[in-house]
């Protein structure tokens, strides 16, 4: 009975616990992961955004926000691959 039970109990965890899987791609030197955030046209960033990115003299690479508004950018400045998060008013997020 015991047996039973430990093997019971050992096939509900198994089922609860499942495995997350993340494609990541490679594009110009980033590796992109595609976890929570969905890709968006580069021209779809805000305003806010944009001009940040602007003022460092940036090319953008790939843009991608989540349910948060949130959004990632890889970018390059000169041959310097850069990935950074932002808030929609432009404002860095440190991850």
């Amino acid at each position: 009975m015991r047996k039973i039970l430990i093997v019971a109990m050992a096939l509900s965890f198994g089922s609860i616990a499942q495995a997350r899987t993340v494609e990541n791609t490679t594009v110009d030197g980033f590796v992109l992961s595609q976890d929570e955030y969905k890709e968006i046209e580069v021209d779809k960033l805000p305003t806010a955004i944009q001009t940040t990115l602007k003022e460092k003299g940036a090319e953008v690479i790939k843009a991608f926000v989540n349910e948060e508004k949130e959004y990632k950018v890889y970018f390059k400045v000169g041959e310097e691959a850069q990935t950074v998060f932002y808030k929609e008013d432009g404002s860095e997020i440190k991850k």
